[in-house]
């Protein structure tokens, strides 16, 4: 399966400020994983990795992380879950890392 890790100025999602169910998974191991309900506007997303994002897009998902994370804790869950889906990693994932699936947008 191919993937694409790149720097990303906005979400790769169609409505920018949409609410998307989103798989969090922190980097710290005492940190729970969770799913939230995010807003996927640039900010927000910045916000969840704390800092500038970049992304990886595999077939059915995204994840979104720090850009500059390589200052951050490993983020070992993140990289299970994402060589489970059948991607092969050269790097190493640090921070949080926020997927999305490609769903609809969640309705208030």
């Amino acid at each position: 399966m191919n993937s694409v890790r790149k720097a990303a100025q906005k979400p790769a999602l169609a409505h920018e400020h949409a609410t998307y169910n989103a798989l969090i998974v922190p980097a710290r191991l005492t940190q729970p994983v969770r799913i939230e309900t995010v807003d996927t506007g640039t900010a927000a997303l910045q916000k969840l990795v704390a800092g500038n994002i970049e992304s990886m897009t595999g077939a059915d998902w995204h994840v979104y992380l720090n850009d500059g994370a390589n200052r951050m804790p490993p983020n070992v869950r993140a990289e299970v879950l994402i060589r489970e889906a059948g991607v092969y990693l050269e790097d190493a994932f640090n921070g949080t890392a926020v997927f999305l699936g490609h769903g609809s947008a969640v309705r208030n």
